[in-house]
């Protein structure tokens, strides 16, 4: 009824009965012939369609379908359209490929995927290679890949988990059984990105007391001996403090000289504090007009900050830079601070370490979930630590 534009109610009461009313919009178009399309739709699912019915809706799910028969992906993305709607889950979009090198492909172009439905038999490469190929980039959770195979021989089910598959469906498949699994792997993608989420508020309220009792000592001193310092700095601390707190959705993208003037806020308080031990130097080129996920710079400076120069007894240099190089902008932050062990590394990447937090990891996952790629870390005990970050931005 929703879908046509129309309505339906109840009216019932115990033991007398139930009356169903329901509207549809009369049509000025008269019927035409429908002509059935040789061609699979690349959007079984058109989201236009629902948000006609809803204007307010948004695809909460993104949905790979990977078969080289038209008939199985026709199947397949009918039956999770249906769903849709039938058990109002959270709204998704599916998308077709039918050879291995067209999934890889798409996945590349956009790392929304939220969960892959792959044949293992396709006419290029195997199922097992385009999970491997996921499995290098992203986790089981990060991209969920439920796998069809019209084998049920044991060998061929470990297989493919080796392969890195989460789970198997064998075909034929009963349509609820399809269902379910799927509904599985979204919910444990969806739970996955609350985790995420609740490690970015976690981040956002991770300001050291400390920090900002030193912060309020240097301005109280400065409050007699300078007062336009004071007032400066007092300034920096309230910039800083609103960035930490301003951004409430983990999916928000800022400017990138937003992000800056945040870091820029920071940096200012921690060279008063740390006087001639810190320096501080930016190589950015102008016109910069980019989007980034929030707080995802400034966790690194402030590690750069104070697990690399503060440590150093004659401290040290944060370099930041940011340049446009083909398709990506690159993003580096280096210090001369004490450096780090390659398995150290790994470790705060993984959010092993206990001295880090959990920043840099949470930076690491929202960007390998934005753009299928994480932090790339390159350091040298007692030489420094240099961090990238690339964020592609197309022509």
């Amino acid at each position: 009824m929703e879908l046509h534009g129309g309505s339906i109610r109840v009216i019932s009461e115990p033991q007398k009965g139930s009356q169903f009313i329901f509207t549809l919009p009369i049509s000025t178009v008269k019927p035409q012939q429908s002509v059935k399309s040789e061609a699979v739709p690349e959007f079984l699912f058109d989201n236009t369609i629902a948000s006609a019915v809803n204007p307010d809706l948004k695809i909460g799910f993104q949905i790979l379908v990977v078969d080289d028969e038209p008939v199985n992906l026709e199947v397949v993305t009918s039956q999770l359209s249906i769903e849709e709607y039938i058990l109002s889950i959270e709204e998704y979009m599916v998308t077709t490929a039918s050879t291995g090198q067209e999934a890889l492909r798409k996945i590349e172009e956009n790392n929304g995927y939220d969960l892959l439905i792959l044949d293992i038999m396709l006419p290029d490469i195997s199922g097992y290679e385009v999970c491997r190929w996921i499995r290098e980039r992203y986790s089981l959770l990060e991209l969920p890949v439920l796998m069809l195979t019209a084998r049920n021989r044991t060998e061929d089910i470990v297989q493919a988990f080796q392969a890195g598959a989460n789970d198997y469906l064998s075909k034929p498949f009963d349509r609820n059984e399809l269902l379910a699994r799927a509904r599985t792997l979204l919910t444990l993608k969806k739970v996955m990105k609350q985790v995420v989420t609740a490690e970015l508020q976690f981040l956002q309220a991770q300001i050291q007391p400390h920090f900002i009792f030193n912060t309020l000592n240097t301005i109280m001193v400065f409050c007699r001996q300078d007062p336009n310092k004071a007032a400066e700095l007092l300034d920096e601390l309230g910039n800083y403090l609103r960035g930490k707190f301003s951004f409430s959705n983990a999916d928000e993208l800022i400017p990138l000289e937003k992000e800056l003037d945040f870091v820029n806020s920071y940096l200012a308080i921690e060279k008063v504090r740390l006087d001639e031990r810190l320096q501080v130097s930016y190589d950015l080129d102008t016109n910069l007009d980019v989007y980034i996920p929030s707080l995802i710079l400034q966790p690194i400076v402030e590690n750069a900050v104070r697990h690399g120069i503060r440590p150093k007894k004659e401290g040290g240099k944060v370099e930041i830079t940011a340049h446009r190089e083909n398709h990506n902008v690159i993003i580096k932050v280096k210090d001369t601070g004490v450096g780090m062990t390659p398995e150290k590394v790994q470790l705060v990447l993984k959010g092993q370490d206990p001295e880090a937090g959990i920043g840099i990891c949470n930076v690491n996952k929202r960007l390998r979930s934005y753009y299928g790629q994480g932090l790339t870390i390159e350091s040298e005990e007692g030489k420094g630590t240099e961090v990238t970050i690339r964020i592609p931005v197309g022509e």
